[in-house]
């Protein structure tokens, strides 16, 4: 427990409540890292397990288009990513998971924060139950409920950050789907074959 408590102080957050799981099945696509889960904050980190440092989660090659577009205004395009990161992820399977989807495309049109706020409350406890217990069990479909349940976030350029997130982590955990940089390079050619259409409008 007190290398638990070492690692969450490692990833710079000391408030939430983590849960530490080590993938086994996954070692070899994961290069080695531990994984916490942050339930306050909503979000996974990677950690490597021999410096105890936050690793990125597909962040080096996204973050900069995110944030070039989200500085420019462009929160459509980053909503319409967010929800392709879930589907790219798996997510669509469930009943939640379609709910949460269909609120996210819903925002597209109606741009009601409040909606996409009530819809995140409703599955609140199943995210946090993705979470702490689906994730501490190495399930790649408790990442891919996460996605979807980030596509939802009212903020979208926060919900294309952890949609990202949550879609490279299913692919780190995922048995049978596409390794998590051939992942996270979709996601990369998903957000530059639409900076044209961007260019375009502006």
């Amino acid at each position: 427990m007190t290398r638990y408590r070492r690692l969450a102080r490692a990833s710079g957050n000391t408030d939430g409540m983590f849960v530490l799981f080590e993938p086994k099945a996954t070692r070899a696509k994961s290069h080695d890292r531990l994984y916490l889960y942050d339930l306050g904050a909503g979000r996974a980190l990677a950690v490597e397990a021999d410096t105890s440092q936050e690793a990125p989660l597909g962040r080096d090659r996204l973050d900069g288009l995110i944030a070039h577009l989200a500085g420019r205004g462009h929160s459509a395009l980053l909503r319409r990513f967010a929800i392709a990161a879930a589907r790219l992820s798996g997510a669509g399977g469930t009943e939640a998971e379609r709910t949460l989807l269909a609120a996210a495309e819903a925002a597209l049109v109606a741009h009601d924060a409040s909606a996409l706020e009530a819809t995140r409350a409703a599955y609140n406890g199943t995210a946090a139950a993705a979470g702490a217990v689906g994730l501490a069990h190495r399930a790649a479909n408790a990442a891919g409920f996460l996605a979807a349940f980030a596509a939802c976030h009212p903020d979208a350029a926060a919900a294309a950050r952890e949609a990202a997130r949550m879609a490279h982590l299913w692919a780190e955990l995922s048995t049978t789907g596409p390794s998590a940089d051939a992942l996270t390079q979709s996601l990369s050619d998903w957000l530059l074959d639409h900076l044209p259409a961007v260019a375009e409008r502006a």
